[in-house]
């Protein structure tokens, strides 16, 4: 990742992965949505 600044990387990649941990706790409640999926969709984002 050498897009933007390093600052704004960090934030980034910390956002993305407080998400991702929220939705893996949802997921765990109800599995109904496939990881691949989320994992794309953060990966493209």
């Amino acid at each position: 990742m050498t897009m933007g600044s390093r600052e704004e990387v960090d934030v980034d990649v910390k956002a993305l992965t407080a998400a991702y941990e929220r939705r893996l706790a949802s997921l765990k409640t109800k599995p109904n949505k496939p990881i691949a999926k989320l994992r794309r969709r953060l990966l493209s984002s």
